[in-house]
């Protein structure tokens, strides 16, 4: 099978796709968290569609994982009552 440009993902767009820097698709690939590839002179990085579709269906359903566990209620935390005294 012959890969097509329209397969992958470069930073930039990837970046834009998930409101975040370059700088951060950059720490998730050196990072080895999302698949990637260099393109030769290692100047830009290439990540497959189908791999940042499945990392994106992950990532949604550990977030609804996340989301369903129940919320500890917190007591309100109040100020230290002061005492007045009129002498």
């Amino acid at each position: 099978m012959k890969e097509n440009k329209d397969d992958f993902f470069n930073t930039k767009t990837l970046a834009k796709r998930w409101l975040c820097s370059i700088g951060t698709i950059r720490n998730y690939a050196n990072g080895d968290l999302i698949s990637h590839f260099k393109t030769p002179g290692g100047r830009e990085f290439l990540f497959p569609k189908n791999a940042i579709y499945e990392y994106e269906q992950i990532q949604l359903q550990n977030k609804r994982e996340v989301n369903k566990k129940p919320k500890k209620k917190r007591k309100a935390l109040s100020a230290p009552k002061k005492i007045w005294r009129a002498e």
